[in-house]
């Protein structure tokens, strides 16, 4: 398997034509499907899927709470002058951006 992924440096083992075939075809796939519409549908299934139905509990303490925490301290890429410059922790604690008062009709 070592010679497959590396390109050479390792002599190749003799192997059956069908599964030299094969693995010839499977390479080709892989090197194709960044170009295609199919790797939009791989990639989807491990972030929409993972983010839909992953039930992990935010436990104080918990690996997910580490991450919420790193991930709020982030700083927004927004150039406004009222946005600019401050942190997800910031913006979801601001009263004044109440949505539903705020478009209230």
């Amino acid at each position: 398997m070592l010679s497959l992924v590396s390109f050479g440096s390792q002599p190749m083992p003799e192997l059956p034509t069908p599964i030299l075939v094969h693995l010839i075809l499977l390479e080709l796939l892989f090197i194709y499907i960044p170009f295609t519409k199919i790797a939009h549908y791989v990639g989807k299934y491990y972030t929409f899927h993972t983010v839909l139905w992953e039930d992990a509990i935010n436990k104080p303490g918990s690996d997910v709470e580490r991450k919420v925490k790193r991930c709020l301290q982030f700083r927004t890429s927004w150039s406004a002058p009222h946005i600019a410059g401050r942190t997800w922790a910031e913006e979801a604690t601001n009263p004044k951006l109440d949505v539903i008062e705020r478009w209230k009709p």
